[in-house]
């Protein structure tokens, strides 16, 4: 992408979509991790809700249009 030049809303879904699922990927292979930092926090979240908390919490505002 040259400087000046708007980028391409294609190329910024890829990279928004690869960006998701590397962390989902990350949060599957990462379940010891889970389940020290869920001790740690004393929060019970089961591993498959980390990613929509991630997602919320990423958003910075409301998700719904």
């Amino acid at each position: 992408m040259s400087p000046g030049v708007p980028p391409d809303p294609a190329e910024i879904g890829t990279v928004e979509i690869e960006r998701a699922l590397s962390r989902v990927a990350h949060m599957l292979t990462r379940a010891r991790q889970h389940d020290r930092t869920v001790v740690a926090a004393g929060v019970p979240v089961d591993r498959a809700a980390v990613p929509v908390l991630r997602a919320l919490a990423d958003g910075g505002g409301p998700m719904r249009p």
